[in-house]
């Protein structure tokens, strides 16, 4: 039995190296108390979920767990989704909700959003959306989703829900911002 931090290390020790999204085997990332890890002998990576020091849940890590990714898959190629997700460093959790991570114009994670969709792409209002994992200690900034794409000099568009901003982006291969609420569009 190892903590987190402990983990991290014999990772590294062993080779693994360190990136802010998993994209193919040797590698490993971390998100909070999430840590992704792509074994050279694995054909997924595999997800482990942490509660402080203690393994919460662990799986294959797979994004068409999540009704979400299914559903833009049905307009979109799979492989133009699958590289809007990364893009956005948007993920699945194990029980299939879309996890939103918004990061700071340096890439720094921030906090995550949780959200529940239905098969038909639709949010699933039983479900009020939740964060598993906030600001790190000394970050205290709002980032907008999708705030790590945009580069100086960019023209910027906003929206208000991240599923409306990646859609976007599949569409028009252009940047869209979200809110994350429309509460936070009284800032824009």
């Amino acid at each position: 039995e190892y903590g987190l931090d402990d983990l991290l290390n014999r990772l590294t020790l062993s080779g693994y190296s360190r990136c802010g999204m998993v994209e193919g085997p040797g590698q490993f990332a971390v998100r909070g108390g999430i840590l992704d890890v792509y074994s050279p002998a694995a054909s997924m990576p595999i997800r482990a979920e942490f509660f402080g020091d203690e393994l919460d849940a662990m799986g294959q890590f797979d994004l068409r767990k999540c009704p979400l990714f299914r559903w833009m898959c049905t307009l979109f190629p799979e492989d133009r989704v699958r590289e809007v997700w990364k893009m956005y460093n948007a993920t699945a959790d194990s029980q299939g909700l879309a996890c939103f991570w918004f990061a700071d114009s340096e890439g720094r994670i921030a906090f995550d959003k949780r959200v529940k969709y239905r098969e038909d792409g639709h949010r699933d209002k039983s479900f009020g959306g939740t964060r598993e994992y906030r600001t790190v200690d000394g970050f205290t900034a709002r980032p907008y989703f999708g705030a790590h794409l945009v580069k100086d000099g960019d023209e910027v568009r906003i929206c208000e829900s991240e599923k409306s901003a990646m859609l976007y982006t599949l569409a028009t291969s252009k940047v869209m911002l979200a809110t994350g609420g429309k509460n936070n569009l009284k800032d824009v």
